[in-house]
């Protein structure tokens, strides 16, 4: 498919309030990088667009496999839910433009956890457990959904399923959880194409307001960092915030300067 029939497909499958993508949005869409990591901040569309990314793949490449993979078995059926969505809307499309055809997908198989479309392609959502992961084999397409929280383990079981697997695609999808897990280490990777979209970018779009970035960061300095300006925050930033430590002790300054030592190491 052209990287336009892509798009074109995409907006019969995106819900009537979504007007226009994001340019992040229509890289992911348009992508064919084996290995993708996705950072950003929350509610910003992340789930949603990879969801129309697995919806397109299960129908213009038969037979293909996608596997979903979220931090918790209730996250994985939702990024599926947001994929059946995609689906079903696709499907409406369609009926808006034949109507006097009766447009059905008829799925094989329609589970909560799997479907499985007419050309043989399937959509599996799995629970971060490595045992049950290991059954599959030879995915066109693996999504880790809020990948920060998933552990090492889980990431590297998948990995070697890349071998059997020519057209692979991975995407590596969050917000930050500090410095630590693989989501974390594969920012240094120079082989994954990274995506970046912060609040900031958020608000240049138009897509949120000024007043709700004033009112967020009100909430916390540390909160705000991390879950708006996907900021990796040390181990110790999370823990400790420098203006409260430094307002809860006598000798401020010599504090100060023990934080800083404690940030190197």
């Amino acid at each position: 498919m052209t990287l336009q029939s892509k798009l074109q497909l995409a907006r019969m499958m995106l819900p009537p309030d979504i007007k226009q993508l994001d340019p992040w949005q229509e890289e992911v869409l348009t992508s064919i990088n084996p290995e993708n990591h996705v950072l950003v901040h929350r509610q910003g569309g992340k789930s949603r667009i990879i969801g129309v990314k697995a919806s397109i793949v299960a129908i213009t490449e038969p037979g293909s496999l996608i596997l979903n993979v979220s931090r918790s078995w209730r996250q994985s059926l939702e990024l599926a839910r947001k994929i059946r969505e995609s689906l079903t809307l696709y499907q409406q499309s369609l009926q808006r433009q034949h109507e006097e055809f009766d447009v059905e997908l008829g799925l094989l198989t329609d589970t909560k956890s799997e479907f499985e479309l007419p050309n043989g392609s399937r959509i599996v959502s799995l629970p971060p457990n490595e045992e049950t992961i290991r059954g599959y084999s030879k995915p066109r397409l693996v999504i880790l959904d809020e990948a920060s929280r998933i552990s090492d383990d889980v990431y590297l079981c998948l990995r070697p399923m890349r071998l059997m697997s020519p057209n692979w695609e991975l995407w590596l999808i969050s917000t930050p959880f500090g410095q630590r897990g693989f989501f974390y280490q594969e920012t240094r990777n120079p082989e994954i194409k990274k995506y970046k979209h912060t609040i900031n970018d958020a608000l240049k779009a138009g897509r949120v307001s000024q007043s709700f970035i004033d009112e967020e960061r009100k909430k916390g300095d540390l909160y705000f960092r991390q879950e708006f300006e996907c900021e990796f925050l040390s181990n110790l930033q999370t823990l400790f915030n420098r203006k409260e430590l430094e307002e809860s002790l006598v000798d401020g300054d010599a504090m100060v300067e023990l934080y800083a030592c404690l940030q190197k190491n």
